[in-house]
């Protein structure tokens, strides 16, 4: 009988410690899902528009540069660029 006072005792005795320290911890809180962002098509075909625009611009830019220096042969191997890698680019438009 008198261990069974002694259990009932610690049990006591856990029990208001745990009630004083506001009972159990709080359980920890959900995971947070971080979704990456993945851009859609449109976005990233749009994106890629704006870069071959911006680096046939570059070139027009470098050809415009070429043939006001009269270095045709430059001129000419950055035109045969811009018609191999841009085609349908027109360069009167890009550097006006």
């Amino acid at each position: 009988m008198h261990r069974n006072m002694s259990m009932t005792a610690l049990l006591v005795v856990i029990g208001v410690g745990l009630a004083a320290c506001g009972g159990s911890p709080p359980p920890p809180p959900p995971p947070v899902v971080v979704e990456a962002a993945t851009p859609d098509a449109d976005s990233l075909a749009a994106a890629r528009a704006a870069e071959r625009e911006a680096a046939a611009t570059q070139l027009c830019a470098q050809a415009s540069e070429a043939i006001a220096a009269g270095d045709v042969n430059r001129a000419r191997s950055l035109v045969q660029q811009i018609n191999r890698d841009y085609a349908g680019t027109d360069c009167a438009n890009m550097t006006a």
